[in-house]
C-alpha cells in the first residue's frame, strides 16, 4: 500500500508538473499574439497610418491640448503632442508609447493598482463600418455590418479620419443599432473641411478609439504579473486583466531600421538599390528627435527570459521551483509601415 500510494502521488506530481509548464507556456502564447496584433494596428485609423506618411502632410484635427482636462484621459498628452518645439509637429511613432512607472498613477488614475514597470502603449482605430453621409457635426454609418460599430455609446471615443488627416472626438448615440454618430462639437469641435469635403467621402472612416496598455503591477490583493488595461467603449479604463502572472520584470526595448536608402538623411535619399540590406538598432528610448525614422519595431523582455512555473492541482506537493523554469522569448512586434526599407 505504500508503494503505491507512493507512486501514485510521484505520478501526480509529475503530471501537475506538466501542466503547469503547458499552462505558462500557453500563457506565453497568448501575451504574444496580443502584442504582435496590437503593435501591427499601432497608429492606424482606417486608411491614416503615422508610419506609412510624410509628417509634413499629416494633420490633426482638433488640437487635443485643450482638451487634456475635460471629456478625455490625460492619456491623450501622449498621443500626436507637439513635442519638437514646434505647434505643427507630429511623431511618426505615435501609435506606441510608453508611460514611465513613477508617472503611472498620475496618468492612469488606477485606483488600487500599483505599477512595477514602465508601461507600453498601443494606439489604433477598431472597426469599419461604412459610412454613407458625413457632415460638419454627424456621421451617418450602416451598423448591422461591423461588430465594432455596435459597441459605441455614448461618450464613446472614435476617430473620424481620411488617409492623411486624423480627428478624435467623444459622440452622443441614442442607442447601438443607431445609423447616427453625433460628434460633441462642444468640447472637440466640429469635423475638420478635409473629412467633410465630398471628394473625400471614399476615404472617411469611422473607427473606436482602441488603447491597450501593458505593464507589469499588482492590484490590492491581486497576483503580481503582466496586466493589461484597456479603454472601454465608455471611455473608462477596465480592470486591469491578468494576462502572465509570476513576472516582474519588463524591458521595452524599440527597434529601428538603419542604414536604408531614402530613409537615412545622412544616406544619398536618390539612390535606393534593392541590393543593400537595412540593419535594425534597438534602444531602451524612443527616439523622439528623429522625424524621418519611424518606428519598426517593439522588442519586450519579460524576467530576464525566464518564467517559473506554478503547480496548480498539488500546491502542497508542487511548489513553484518543482514545477520548474520556462524560458521567454523575446517578444518581436513588428509596427505596419515601420520599416520603409520594406517599401523600396
Amino acid at each position: 500500500m505504500i508503494a503505491v500510494g507512493s507512486g501514485y502521488f510521484a505520478a501526480r506530481k509529475v503530471n501537475d508538473v506538466a501542466i503547469a509548464r503547458l499552462n505558462a507556456q500557453q500563457d506565453i502564447r497568448n501575451v504574444s499574439n496580443m502584442i504582435v496584433y496590437d503593435a501591427r494596428m499601432a497608429g492606424s485609423f482606417g486608411c491614416f497610418n503615422l508610419s506609412n506618411l510624410d509628417n509634413k502632410n499629416i494633420k490633426i484635427s482638433p488640437d487635443w491640448t485643450k482638451y487634456n482636462d475635460k471629456d478625455i484621459h490625460k492619456l491623450q498628452n501622449f498621443l500626436f503632442a507637439g513635442t519638437k518645439g514646434s505647434a505643427d509637429a507630429i511623431e511618426l511613432s505615435e501609435g506606441v508609447k510608453s508611460i514611465a512607472r513613477a508617472d503611472f498613477a498620475s496618468v492612469m488614475k488606477i485606483s488600487g493598482f500599483t505599477a512595477q514597470s514602465d508601461a507600453l502603449v498601443f494606439q489604433y482605430g477598431d472597426g469599419s463600418p461604412a459610412i454613407t453621409e458625413v457632415t460638419s457635426n454627424h456621421v451617418t454609418i450602416e451598423p448591422n455590418g461591423d461588430v465594432t460599430a455596435a459597441t459605441l455609446v455614448n461618450n464613446s471615443p472614435v476617430a473620424v479620419s481620411t488617409c492623411d488627416t486624423l480627428g478624435l472626438y467623444l459622440i452622443d448615440r441614442a442607442d447601438n443599432n443607431s445609423k447616427i454618430i453625433n460628434i460633441r462639437t462642444n468640447t472637440q469641435g466640429s469635423l475638420d473641411s478635409s473629412i467633410t469635403d465630398p471628394k473625400f467621402k471614399h476615404q472617411v472612416s469611422l473607427t473606436r478609439y482602441i488603447i491597450n496598455v501593458y505593464v507589469v503591477g499588482r492590484p490590492n490583493g491581486g497576483d503580481q504579473g503582466l496586466y493589461r488595461i484597456q479603454l472601454g467603449a465608455n471611455n473608462e479604463w477596465q480592470t486591469p486583466q491578468l494576462l502572465l502572472p509570476g513576472i516582474n520584470d519588463m524591458s521595452i526595448l524599440y527597434g529601428y531600421a538603419e542604414n536604408c536608402q531614402g530613409v537615412n538623411p545622412d544616406i544619398d535619399t536618390e539612390a535606393k538599390p534593392a541590393s543593400v540590406p537595412e540593419t535594425f538598432r534597438f534602444t531602451k528610448q524612443q527616439l523622439t528627435s528623429d522625424m524621418v525614422r519611424p518606428l519598426a519595431s517593439i522588442r519586450l523582455v519579460l524576467n530576464g527570459n525566464n518564467l517559473v512555473a506554478e503547480g496548480q492541482t498539488m500546491q502542497n506537493a508542487a511548489s513553484r521551483e518543482n514545477a520548474g523554469n520556462v524560458y521567454i522569448h523575446n517578444i518581436d512586434a513588428n509596427i505596419r509601415g515601420g520599416n520603409r526599407c520594406a517599401n523600396r
